[in-house]
């Protein structure tokens, strides 16, 4: 196997048999389902970057759907019903989608277990036709991103909104009444939160980021990108990785790149040849 998502068989009758393709059966997303996922996508506002989506509780999985194809998000989705999800699971591995742009769990709405601060969106299936009842604001608000993370739960059917204006007196959310009636909220910066915009901390060489939240013990919050790839051994006393905003920026020896310090999303990458600066300590 291999990391392309490829089996390679030998067979070892010398024979070549070609590619095998596993089929693939459209999801016929409703109308309503694709424009609803447009205008989500939308007002969360990521353009065509990578990010995360967060869908709590599940019906018929064409709002995954939707969400999937109107943007570049990666959509998780939570229900407590096994049966519900392994149908959702079956539906969108036929579609192609299940795996890659769509991953299901099995979960409490209330305690989805899933790492802190990582969605840029947070929606529900289920409070489209059911309204907020069994969702849980504190959960919701949890897995959303600071500095941008959006919460949208509510239904383009005002009348099937039920528990919006109840919810909205939260002071984190306020009514929507757009597309419908909804729930909304947009995260800011974590209260206490520091940040290090120079290579000792601030102008003044301070090394303090006067950071209030992080203490032990501490714990993984994402991995991935950006790795040791293009990065400049320690050693050398190249510029440290810099954060401002929920930003983390890395000068790497032919780029410079920044990631949501929050959930690991690459944002951008500019190449700028040579642009590393090896013993910066000691200039």
């Amino acid at each position: 196997s291999t990391d392309k998502g490829v089996l390679h068989v030998f067979s070892g009758q010398g024979q070549e048999l070609g590619v095998l393709a596993e089929p693939v059966t459209p999801l016929a997303v409703r109308a309503d389902a694709e424009t609803l996922g447009t205008w989500l996508a939308g007002k969360a506002a990521l353009g065509q970057r990578p990010g995360y989506a967060m869908v709590l509780g599940l019906e018929d999985g064409h709002l995954l759907a939707a969400l999937a194809k109107a943007s570049n998000l990666t959509v998780y989705g939570v229900d407590p019903d096994p049966a519900k999800v392994a149908r959702l699971r079956q539906a969108l591995g036929r579609a192609g989608l299940y795996g890659d742009r769509v991953c299901l769990n099995v979960a409490d709405l209330a305690d989805t277990r899933f790492p802190n601060y990582f969605a840029d969106l947070v929606t529900s299936e289920t409070a489209l036709a059911k309204g907020l009842a069994g969702i849980s604001l504190d959960e919701a608000w949890r897995v959303a991103r600071p500095h941008g993370g959006m919460l949208l739960l509510g239904s383009p059917d005002a009348g099937r909104a039920a528990g919006v204006e109840d919810a909205a007196r939260d002071p984190r959310a306020t009514v929507l009444r757009e597309n419908g009636l909804w729930l909304a909220a947009t995260r800011g910066a974590l209260e206490g939160a520091g940040d290090w915009t120079h290579q000792y901390a601030d102008p003044g060489n301070t090394a303090c980021g006067y950071d209030q939240r992080v203490k032990t013990p501490l714990r993984l919050l994402w991995y991935g990108e950006p790795g040791p790839l293009g990065m400049i051994s320690r050693h050398q006393r190249a510029p440290a990785p810099l954060a401002a905003q929920g930003v983390l920026f890395v000068q790497c020896e032919n780029w410079v790149e920044a990631y949501d310090a929050y959930n690991g999303v690459r944002l951008w990458r500019r190449p700028f040849a040579n642009v590393v600066r090896r013993t910066v300590s000691h200039d």
